[in-house]
């Protein structure tokens, strides 16, 4: 790479930083209820476009014990 392209990504890279400390310190403003409300959102909106979004069944631990338990004899 030249010395030029060395320049233009870092100027990208200095500019990403930024943006992630501004994101970072805006997030830490807002209570984690609403940082919750946030990424759901986002998880439904990525979720539109193809993605699904589904809960495995509930096992209760007690219950996965209790198979392995059974296998081993």
């Amino acid at each position: 790479m030249s010395s030029r392209d060395h320049r233009h990504f870092a100027r990208i890279a200095s500019a990403e930083k930024g943006f992630e400390s501004e994101s970072i310190a805006v997030a830490a403003r807002r209570s984690p209820g609403e940082n919750i409300e946030i990424g759901l959102e986002l998880s439904e909106f990525a979720a539109a476009f193809g993605g699904e979004i589904d809960q495995p069944d509930q096992i209760s631990p007690a219950r996965v014990w209790r198979e392995r338990k059974r296998s081993e004899w």
